[in-house]
Formats: structure tokens, sequence, C-alpha cells
């Protein structure tokens, strides 16, 4: 019989981050992620990445 659970990952995130933002841009934020039927986390992620030069958008990478 197999291995049972989640299967590994490439690229495993071990790291958290805290982030202290208003109520106003923390409003924005979630209506913006929700408009965009993704997460906030996945928001902040994409905009790093178009600030940094990062990868071309990929979904799985998230």
């Amino acid at each position: 019989m197999g291995k049972l659970g989640r299967p590994k990952i490439k690229n495993p995130k071990h790291k958290s981050l805290g982030l202290r933002v208003s109520e106003s841009e923390y409003m924005k934020l979630k209506a913006y992620a929700k408009e965009h039927k993704t997460t906030i986390t996945q928001v902040l992620l994409s905009g790093w990445r178009l600030l940094s030069g990062g990868e071309q958008k990929n979904q799985n990478a998230l």
C-alpha cells in the first residue's frame, strides 16, 4: 500500500509574516480579493512579484 497524506511540494513555505493595516486598507484588500476570486495572501504575493520583477503569473506557485 502507498503512503497516505498530502503529497510533498517542491518549495514548501515555512516562514510566516504579519502585517498591520488600517481598517480601510483591510476592507479594500478584502474587496479586491473577493472581486478577483482569490485570497488576500495571493493578492499581496502577486503585487510583490510584480514590484520585484518576479516570475510570471503562476497560480500553482502560490
